[in-house]
Formats: structure tokens, C-alpha cells, sequence
């Protein structure tokens, strides 16, 4: 028997990280400043306010490194060999 998960195994275990980080970051990582200011974005950029846009991008970046380390370490911890 391989010792290598097979490609099923290894989507389920990326999807389950990937929504328990999704998790920390819009529930523990997101301030209260950030979840009230970024809806002052807007689609049309004349209109957007800079804090708004500010807040968004804090908010997406902390999103985005609570899904890398996840990843990074989910996939130290199960074995996954997850290749870039």
C-alpha cells in the first residue's frame, strides 16, 4: 500500500482546511473595524471611500495568510505533499 494519499483524499483534506481557515479569518482574524468600514467599498472606484478600500485589503490579507498557514501546516501534518 503507497504511503502517498491519493488525489481524493488530499481534495477533501485541502477543502476541509480551506474552510476552517475561511473560518478564522472572517470570524477571529477580521477586526470589528474591518467587517463595518470595507462595506464603504464600492464597484465604481470614484466613489469608494480610501478607508474602505484599506479595511477590504487588511481584511483579505489576513484572510489569505490564515489560508496559507493552513495549508502550509495541514499539509506538514497529514503528509499531504501538496506541490505549488
Amino acid at each position: 500500500m503507497s504511503s502517498t494519499p491519493s488525489q481524493a483524499a488530499r481534495f477533501a483534506a485541502v477543502y476541509a482546511l480551506m474552510r476552517a481557515a475561511a473560518d478564522v479569518g472572517d470570524h477571529w482574524l477580521q477586526t470589528n473595524h474591518q467587517a463595518v468600514t470595507k462595506g464603504q467599498l464600492d464597484c465604481n472606484p470614484a466613489q469608494s471611500s480610501r478607508t474602505g478600500r484599506r479595511a477590504c485589503t487588511s481584511h483579505v490579507a489576513s484572510y489569505t495568510a490564515a489560508q496559507a498557514a493552513a495549508l502550509l501546516a495541514g499539509s506538514r501534518v497529514l503528509g499531504l505533499r501538496l506541490a505549488p
